[in-house]
């Protein structure tokens, strides 16, 4: 299991931190817009910003954010949206390349981090 704290507001580049800490050899990305099913994001819609504030969507103080290797890729992507307001898309190591997982969203975590190399 993987934690988050926050504290009404965090900084987008700590979630992208947290996440591919939490879960190596894969990493989210942050777009304007939500994916299409099994189409990936458009890199103009791509969020470059890393000193981005995230607030929280039900404004409360204080939150916490949890995620499990053995949730689909498809529910993190969802919870994202839900708790952080944010279209996060998760992105997986193959060799040199960093692929979107659109097609695999079925997949949990740890089969995307058993896949990366």
């Amino acid at each position: 299991m993987a934690e988050l704290k926050i504290k009404k507001e965090i900084e987008l580049s700590k979630i992208k931190e947290w996440f591919s800490t939490s879960f190596p050899n894969l990493k989210i990305e942050v777009f304007k817009e939500k994916h299409k099913d099994f189409k990936g994001n458009e890199a103009a819609s791509l969020i470059k910003e890393d000193n981005i504030v995230v607030s929280l969507k039900d404004q409360t103080t204080e939150s916490s954010f949890s995620l499990f290797e053995d949730y689909s890729t498809a529910l993190v992507e969802h919870m994202f949206l839900a708790k952080l307001n944010i279209n996060a898309q998760v992105y997986r190591k193959s060799g040199r390349v960093w692929l979107q997982t659109t097609t695999t969203d079925n997949w949990t975590l740890k089969e995307q981090m058993d896949r990366a190399h």
